[in-house]
């Protein structure tokens, strides 16, 4: 102990040579020490790229396929629609989307009441809101077990109004069309 404080304040050396005896192999365990750490940021920036990337891509294929599906009449189908835009436009998002990952649901609801309640039960003919649900099963490349199972799904919810469904109403706006119908009557 006396020898290093006899060298530490020995004003004949520099200050940052009277810490440290020179020592050999320094470099290498500084090396060692530090290329995990590296490493493991390097593969957290891809993967969170990666993430990113599907995320982005889902959510604007969803959007564009929803609106594209539901510009049609329901007769011709939503669900295929939303299929048919998908398939002719996979190979731009193929990079880090496998298309067979991907699920569609597809929910119709009459009115916003049946949307706000989500209760929303029906069928394309009647039903004036459509929404599109695609999800997307990732694969990180470095899973970790304490992640949720629920958690590994990106998806994409869009609502449209089917705008080109027929003239078939639900029972409050037939009500609502027949009052309409007997003031109008009235008032000639």
């Amino acid at each position: 102990m006396k020898d290093f404080l006899v060298g530490f304040f020995d004003k004949k050396k520099p200050l940052g040579t009277r810490f440290l005896k020179e020592q050999k192999g320094v470099a290498a365990i500084e090396f060692a020490m530090l290329l995990l750490p590296f490493f493991i940021l390097i593969v957290i920036i891809i993967e969170t790229s990666i993430l990113i990337y599907q995320n982005s891509i889902i959510s604007y294929m969803g959007f564009n396929a929803a609106s594209y599906a539901s510009s049609f009449n329901y007769k011709e189908g939503y669900e295929e629609k939303y299929k048919e835009y998908l398939d002719s436009r996979k190979n731009q998002f193929l990079a880090f989307v496998k298309p067979e990952r991907l699920t569609l649901k597809l929910e119709y609801c009459r009115n916003l009441k049946e949307l706000a309640n989500n209760s929303c039960t029906g069928s394309p003919q009647e039903n004036a809101l459509v929404i599109y649900n695609l999800s997307y099963h990732v694969n990180p490349l470095f899973p970790l077990a304490w992640i949720d199972k629920r958690a590994r799904y990106i998806t994409s919810s869009n609502i449209f109004f089917s705008e080109r469904r027929d003239s078939i109403l639900d029972k409050e706006e037939k009500e609502r069309l027949e009052k309409l119908k007997a003031l109008t009557t009235q008032s000639t």
